[in-house]
């Protein structure tokens, strides 16, 4: 029963080691050229499968694709930590996050008004626009 078994891993392995030497080479196949195969075709062209690149070359290829899959991996991090942020705000009352969103900084103080210059009254807050015409310049008469 050993034998056979022995036997059978055998011809297993060389039956897969013979369809890895089959499969040395790809053939460009069909009329537009569009179609590959790992078996001869008719009218079929041998591509060759080199890598004209030098050992360096590979490596440096390498570095920047594991730097690029890093900085890809830290992008996932970053989004998945903004979104459960979002998510943890969206479910506080508002009134927390009143206290929470900080005021906007006041800006620079106004300059003080040059002598013998009116001083313009400052604009309702009550989110009302109001014009206000220019006066008349004619005279009276």
């Amino acid at each position: 029963m050993k034998t056979w078994l022995a036997t059978c891993a055998m011809v297993t392995l060389l039956g897969t080691t013979a369809a890895q030497a089959q499969i040395a080479g790809v053939w460009r196949c069909g009329a537009d050229g569009r179609t590959y195969s790992d078996t001869p075709c008719p009218n079929g062209q041998a591509l060759a499968l080199d890598d004209p690149r030098s050992a360096a070359q590979v490596q440096a290829a390498q570095d920047v694709a594991a730097r690029d899959q890093r900085l890809a991996d830290q992008l996932v991090r970053e989004r998945v930590q903004r979104d459960r942020l979002a998510e943890a705000r969206s479910s506080l009352p508002r009134a927390v996050l009143a206290k929470t969103v900080p005021k906007p900084a006041k800006g620079p103080a106004q300059p003080a008004a040059e002598p013998g210059k009116a001083k313009r009254r400052p604009a309702a807050d009550d989110g009302i626009w109001r014009a206000v015409a220019p006066a008349s310049r004619q005279t009276k008469g």
